[in-house]
This record gives C-alpha cells, sequence and structure tokens, in this order.
C-alpha cells in the first residue's frame, strides 16, 4: 500500500470520526459499500475496483465530509507511484496468466473443432466409398450380364437383375426378400 494512500485514509477517518459519523451513515449517503469506504480510510485502494470508480467514491466521501475532493484526488494519484515494485509485478503476473488461461481454452477449441472437422470428412470419404445397396443370394444371379454369387455391393447406378431363386436386397435401412425372375433395380445416395 501506498504511504499517500494511508495520509489519504487518515484524513478521511479522522474527519468522518470527528463529526461522529458511522461508516454505515456514511455508506447511506454517499452510496457506497461500507466495506469499500473501511479500505479506503485503511489506505487499501489496491484491487478495490476499477481506477474510475475508486476515483468516484474518494470524490463523493470527500464531498460528504467536506473535504477538498481536488486535494484527496491528488493524494490517490500520488500514492499510486507508492505502490511497491513486487504488486507491480504480481498484478502482471496474474494478468499473464489470465491471458494464458484465455489462449489455452481457445486453442482447446481450435483443436477440438480441427478433429471434429477431421472426422467429419474422413466419415464423408467412408461414406463415399460404401456401397449403397447390396444384393444378396445363396445362388447365381446375372447382374448386367455378369454372372455373380453372394454379397454383391451395388453403387450407384441401375440394374438389371436376373434370378433363379430368392435374392435379398439390402440398404443401410431396409432389406426385401425378392422372388422375381427378372427385375430392374436403381441405387442412388439419399442426399
Amino acid at each position: 500500500m501506498g504511504e499517500k494512500w494511508k495520509e489519504m485514509g487518515e484524513i478521511f477517518r479522522k474527519k468522518r470520526e470527528e463529526k461522529g459519523i458511522t461508516l454505515l451513515d456514511a455508506s447511506l449517503f454517499t452510496n457506497i459499500n461500507p466495506s469499500k469506504l473501511k479500505r479506503i480510510e485503511e489506505g487499501d485502494l489496491q484491487n478495490l475496483d476499477a481506477e474510475i470508480y475508486v476515483k468516484s467514491y474518494i470524490k463523493r466521501y470527500a464531498e460528504f465530509l467536506e473535504l477538498s475532493p481536488e486535494e484527496m484526488l491528488k493524494m490517490y494519484e500520488e500514492g499510486k507511484g507508492d505502490i511497491a515494485p513486487e504488486e507491480k509485478k504480481e498484478k502482471r503476473r496474474k494478468e499473464g496468466e489470465k491471458s494464458r488461461s484465455h489462449n489455452l481454452v481457445l486453442i482447446l477449441f481450435l483443436v477440438i473443432g480441427v478433429v471434429l472437422l477431421v472426422f467429419a470428412i474422413f466419415e464423408n470419404l467412408r461414406l463415399q466409398r460404401t456401397s449403397p445397396a447390396y444384393l444378396i443370394t445363396s445362388d447365381e444371379v446375372t447382374l448386367n450380364g455378369k454372372t455373380l454369387k453372394g454379397t454383391i455391393p451395388l453403387s450407384e447406378g441401375k440394374y438389371t437383375v436376373e434370378a433363379q431363386g430368392e435374392v435379398i436386397l439390402r440398404t443401410a435401412s431396409e432389406e426385401w426378400k425378392i422372388k422375381l425372375k427378372e427385375f430392374e433395380v436403381r441405387v442412388q445416395w439419399e442426399r
């Protein structure tokens, strides 16, 4: 704490006590929290509030106690120079830690975003390589003029199927049993 701040606080305290005013009464008339008035009287202004508010408190309190607001504000300004270098370093260190933590959060969100984007790209590519439908048969079938058997992947397109027995047509969400000798099917990805 600055010596000037302690001196200023002592002036406030003495003047208030001379007038027989309690901190609570001063708080009611100045609309300043009693704990903040107490800190002002103790000269403990470091991190009390934003500087603009602290100056406002000092001015209102000085006017209430019939002290010179200009003189009290001058003491406040002079007291800022008395702040110990360690306190200034501590304040800068805390600001640096806060900045680093904000940067870490931003980096974390960025990494998560990149991971989700890469996942979405790979999932899209995987789906494009996956057949949208399969023709499943235990007997031989003729598919667009070729004789095939088993599980036959069908990519997008139109197919003519000639079958002797039962054929199953399977998509990701449906399955049909087909007992027709000849049929056409058109396979298309849902978009």
